[in-house]
């Protein structure tokens, strides 16, 4: 009898091993795939993806003020106050020197922080589930676009950063609430506190999943204390930057950041309603996987799952489709597993063979979708900007039309940069005045993008109706992002170069430069 027990616990100790070697090569693999989707876009390009010429200059603006907050950001007309977390702009502009300019360092450290959230991911989840189901999570989570590809553009670098710190800051405060020891009590509420100083929808992501973690599993007195004491020590942590905040402008920055975020609730309910937000281009294996671990979660009481996922679009509706891919990757972990357990052991290799394959091809391939941020502007795009700045006079107001959606309008983000001029309709940094100007400045870009294919009149009518002047109208050439095709504006740029209240200043590689003739184009 004795001889039987020591086999069965043999075979126990022999199987638990094969699970942890399992959920290692799994891990390994999240990691590995996941560098992978990330660096080819990044490593493809010469440029910043996307977005990221408002924190170049805030870097730049922090090393010409002596690392000491300043005001406003000299950002497209040094109206903006410079209301957003430093963290990453400090990093950016501690590094910035060595790659040469700020501009090539955005491209670089968004991509090297964001694949540092791959094993924070791991150590967020991995007591949650069995080892080897919260490494398929963190697979999952690594390749699925929609969890990377806002993170590894020029604006991923606070991104990237606070969502780094989110997921150590969740992880640490989860292991404080079940085992209260000093090395918890101090990681805790530090990154909870550098996430804060990184990113305003991450630290809203830590308070929505902890608030999740309290009301499901650690519902007591003793951990709401505890609780709070962490956000009391994270206020610390973040204090220094809020006070500044605070003495410069008082609440303002903050609260428009937030009115501005809160605008987005009607896009996100649509999003959560549809149960796609995983960004896949063509087979959505990840959204079909997700929505199956949906219903075994429901079905095995893991209603938590689900409450995470309507607390993050509530909390955050501006991020929540990334973020909500955290508790999406759980579930197709789930999903997975029922899979595996259902098959024999050749039939489960290779349907994750299978899987792996088509959602790496899929990630892949997310680029070369006309609607994602992973598009960069030109260099015949960025010499035209340069040329821009190099020969109007230095408090000309431009007009770029590019018919881009805001968001991933990379080259009207860019172009004060690189300008050095003013662009009357570039919505980034709206956000910290108020929210009455940001959305405004939203409102009136979506309608702008309709002059794309229409006439000279459209571009005046669009100037009396929303009182914004301008100097000059620079229309890019080439492609730009979010619109089909290789050519933006062709029709616009012909039609403002046959009608006489625009004049054609320059017709160069990258763009056409016009300027309107009439003042009534110009509303003051």
């Amino acid at each position: 009898m004795n001889v039987v027990t020591a086999r069965h616990a043999g075979d126990s100790i022999q199987m638990q091993a094969g699970v942890v070697r399992l959920a290692g090569l799994l891990l390994l693999a999240a990691i590995g795939f996941g560098i992978l989707v990330r660096a080819v876009p990044v490593l493809s390009a010469d440029f910043p993806l996307n977005d990221g010429g408002l924190f170049a200059v805030m870097s730049r603006d922090l090393r010409d003020n002596g690392f000491l907050l300043p005001a406003t950001t000299s950002y497209n007309g040094g109206e903006i106050p410079f209301g957003y977390p430093p963290l990453g702009l400090y990093l950016n502009a501690l590094i910035g020197p060595l790659f040469g300019t700020d501009g090539a360092s955005l491209r670089v450290l968004p991509l090297l922080i964001t694949c540092l959230t791959i094993p924070a991911f791991w150590f967020m989840v991995r007591g949650w589930f069995s080892p080897a189901t919260a490494a398929v999570a963190t697979l999952a989570w690594a390749v699925i676009p929609r969890s990377w590809m806002w993170q590894v553009g020029g604006g991923g670098l606070t991104r990237s950063l606070g969502m780094l710190f989110a997921f150590l800051a969740v992880g640490a405060t989860i292991r404080l609430l079940e085992t209260p020891q000093r090395r918890w009590w101090i990681l805790a509420p530090l990154c909870a506190g550098l996430t804060a100083l990184s990113h305003l929808e991450s630290a809203a992501f830590v308070g929505a999943t902890l608030g999740v973690a309290w009301l499901v599993h650690h519902r007591s007195l003793a951990s709401l204390r505890t609780l709070a004491v962490v956000a009391l020590l994270a206020a610390v942590v973040a204090s220094p930057w809020i006070v500044a905040i605070v003495a410069q402008h008082g609440l303002t920055p903050l609260t428009a950041a937030g009115g501005s975020r809160a605008a987005f609730m009607n896009i996100a309910l649509a999003i959560l309603v549809s149960l796609r937000w995983t960004a896949e281009p063509f087979v959505e294996v990840g959204a079909i996987l997700g929505i199956i671990g949906l219903g075994i979660a429901v079905a095995t009481g893991r209603w938590w799952l689900p409450l995470w996922i309507v607390a993050i679009f509530f909390a955050l509706p501006g991020g929540a489709a990334t973020y909500a891919m955290v508790p999406w990757a759980l579930l197709i972990a789930l999903a997975v597993s029922k899979l595996v357990e259902l098959a024999t052991p050749r039939r489960a290799l290779t349907i994750g063979a299978v899987l792996l394959v088509v959602a790496l091809a899929s990630s892949l391939w997310a680029r070369y979708e006309y609607l994602n941020p992973l598009s960069t502007v030109s260099p015949a795009q960025r010499a035209a900007m340069t040329w821009a700045g190099d020969n109007t006079p230095t408090d000309a107001t431009f007009l770029v039309v590019t018919g881009s959606y805001w968001p991933i309008d990379a080259t009207a983000e860019w172009f004060p940069t690189l300008s050095n001029r003013r662009s009357a309709n570039t919505v980034q940094g709206k956000e910290f005045t108020s929210s009455q100007a940001w959305e405004h400045a939203v409102f009136a870009s979506g309608s702008l993008d309709e002059c794309v294919t229409g006439t000279a009149q459209c571009l005046v009518d669009w100037g009396t109706q929303w009182n914004i002047g301008y100097d000059y109208v620079f229309i890019p050439r080439g492609r730009t992002a979010g619109v089909e095709g290789d050519a933006c504006c062709d029709s616009l740029a012909l039609a403002l170069s046959t009608d006489d209240r625009f004049h054609r200043v320059a017709e160069l590689e990258g763009a056409w430069v016009f300027e309107p003739l009439s003042k009534n184009t110009s509303p003051r």
